[in-house]
Order: C-alpha cells, then structure tokens, then sequence
C-alpha cells in the first residue's frame, strides 16, 4: 500500500501507474471476463427458470378464475328467474327452436 500512495503523490508516479494500468488491462480484463461467463449464463439460466415458472403460475391462475367466472355466471342463470336467466335460455336456443314456440304460440 505505501508503494501505492508514494507512485500517486507525483506526477511522474501518476503517470507511471496509468501506463501499468493500461499495460495490464488487455490482460487482466479477457481474464476477468472469461471467469465471469460461467457466473453470467448461471445468472440468466435462473432468470429463465423463474420466468418460465412464473408464466405457467399466471396461466394457471387466469385458469382457475375463468373458470369460477364460468361458474358464477352458471349459478346466476340457473338460480334467478329473473331477465338474465330468460335472456341466457333464450340466447343459448337454435332459430328453429324459437320459431317453433312462435308457431305454437300463434296456434298453429
């Protein structure tokens, strides 16, 4: 460390440690970067694991709501007797249904 403060308290030092620093950085940083590959593709390998884990939660769980939607709509058609109910039977009928109630209707 002293040797360090005494190269930095002139300029010459200062001068001297930026030419060491850029004669060892093409050697130091490919070295540095190769060690650290393995650490970055562990890295995006999880990212990829808990994205893939979170996307099948979320369809999972737009499945389970979609279907206690289906549910609910389900139960309000079948347990009111109200106009929603009517309108859902009359909705889910075929044309050839409808027209024969009207036709039995005007008594034909």
């Amino acid at each position: 460390m002293a040797l360090m403060e005494d190269l930095t308290k002139s300029a010459g030092g200062s001068v001297l440690l930026g030419l060491g620093i850029a004669i060892a950085a093409p050697v130091i940083l490919p070295a540095l970067g190769t060690g650290l590959r393995p650490l970055v593709k562990a890295v995006v390998r999880g990212g990829i694991m808990v994205y893939d884990t979170l996307k099948e939660t979320v369809a999972e769980a737009g499945e389970q709501l979609s279907d206690i939607v289906a549910e609910v709509r389900s139960e309000s058609t079948h347990s009111d007797g109200s106009t929603t109910g009517t309108a859902a039977t009359e909705a889910g009928k075929g044309r050839s249904d409808r027209r024969a109630e009207s036709e039995h209707a005007k008594g034909r």
